[in-house]
């Protein structure tokens, strides 16, 4: 297993499975074809610790599929093995960790979201512990919604997609929208902006398979050019991926990433205060799951805007921050970095941890950090239990830290 660090060092875990790289190696594909016209359709979804778990029915039978806007639709072979689907050829992707891979795709001849019907619909196929960790038998992208508008509603734990932006309740005065660009896999790239000047744009992946706030790329934090936007808090050789991979490969390495406080956020006429990140190895930023946590959006993939709804226009996300970041080494949870200097006497990189509170982390790892937050949210200390790498085992209590 490789290593993957927390996302961010509160604990979440990245999980774009498929990098808006994917691109299909056939040519000839058959064109998707919608039965509803005009379109206006509901579906619930499941809070699985922060991910979207929403119903996709194919051939009659509904799954349950992760809606994750940053990647491309894809089944699990174990639905495969049921539908009894011949495969069509091979799609070339990058993983989120730029590991180039490859799967087999699939033509479903029927696929529903809500009373939306696609049919001929292109779909990736590929093994991924992902799919067993989440309970879950495919991915849905955000290319079949590619011509439709798209409604979270966090607080109904709704999603609305229609094809007339009319049909949905919003004040459009209090909910400017931002352009979007949609890449070939259809990954929705929006602009945010790091001061309330339009000079401080950047644009940035709204992905829903992440499962944090806001992450900087590596190499956007390591550009002096953008210190003027941000604050870099520390840097340090971080042993391994900030993300997942789809595939099963040794990653192993050191890379120096960042701790930064953005001193502002801008997203549509929301104003961020305060917000701590880490670099991640990644070309792009990204916006994740988390924005939810303050408000319902509208990703209008059709007429390219993005709209956030917030609950109110201010936030301050100064509340601080866990002093080490996490990972895995062969399915043992690690420490990756300790940011904090006053603990560097008492951990070090590489210490594998037993226990976070009363939770031990003694197998299965993997699938653990996916379904559950290591540290909570309400949380501003927490006891850890360690085993060095000399073998002793000892606690030590960690708190969130204020940034200033």
């Amino acid at each position: 297993m490789n290593i993957n660090a927390i996302n961010r060092v509160l604990g979440f875990l990245s999980l774009i499975a498929l990098a808006p790289l994917l691109i299909f190696s056939q040519t000839g594909q058959k064109q998707t074809i919608s039965s509803a016209i005009p379109v206006f359709t509901v579906i619930p979804y499941e809070d699985a610790t922060g991910l979207l778990i929403v119903p996709v029915t194919i051939e009659g039978k509904t799954y349950r599929f992760l809606f994750d806007t940053g990647a491309f639709t894809a089944i699990a072979p174990e639905l495969d093995s049921i539908l009894q689907l011949k495969k069509e050829g091979q799609i070339n992707f990058v993983d989120a960790n730029n590991i180039a891979g490859s799967a087999s795709f699939i033509d479903l001849k029927d696929i529903a979201v809500g009373s939306l019907k696609f049919f001929n619909k292109r779909t990736a196929l590929f093994a991924s512990p992902l799919f067993k960790c989440l309970g879950i038998e495919g991915v849905l992208g955000n290319d079949l919604l590619s011509n439709y508008i798209v409604m979270i509603d966090p607080v109904k734990k709704q999603i609305t997609i229609t094809d007339q932006l009319n049909k949905l309740t919003f004040s459009r005065n209090k909910a400017a929208g931002s352009p979007v660009t949609l890449t070939q896999q259809k990954s929705p790239f929006i602009d945010t902006r790091l001061t309330h000047e339009t000079t401080g744009a950047f644009v940035t992946v709204f992905d829903t398979g992440f499962r944090g706030f806001y992450q900087v790329s590596r190499l956007f934090a390591a550009d002096p050019e953008m210190s003027s936007y941000f604050r870099v808090l520390d840097s340090g050789r971080i042993k391994g991926s900030n993300s997942l991979s789809v595939y099963d490969q040794n990653i192993e390495t050191l890379e120096t990433h960042y701790r930064m406080l953005l001193p502002e956020l801008h997203i549509g006429n929301a104003r961020f205060l305060d917000v701590p990140v880490q670099s991640m190895d990644k070309p792009y930023n990204a916006l994740g799951v988390e924005l939810l946590k303050y408000g319902a959006c509208i990703l209008d993939n059709k007429n390219k805007k993005f709209y956030f709804l917030p609950d109110k226009t201010t936030i301050n996300m100064g509340d601080g921050e866990w002093p080490v970041s996490l990972g895995l080494s062969d399915d043992n949870l690690i420490i990756t970095y300790v940011w904090d200097p006053k603990l560097r006497s008492q951990l070090e990189i590489g210490d594998q941890i037993l226990a976070i509170g009363n939770h031990s982390y003694d197998g299965n790892n993997f699938c653990d950090l996916l379904t559950r937050i290591p540290f909570p949210d309400n949380a501003d200390s927490e006891a850890i239990t360690i085993k060095d790498q000399k073998g002793n085992i000892r606690k030590v209590i960690l708190k969130k830290e204020d940034y200033d």
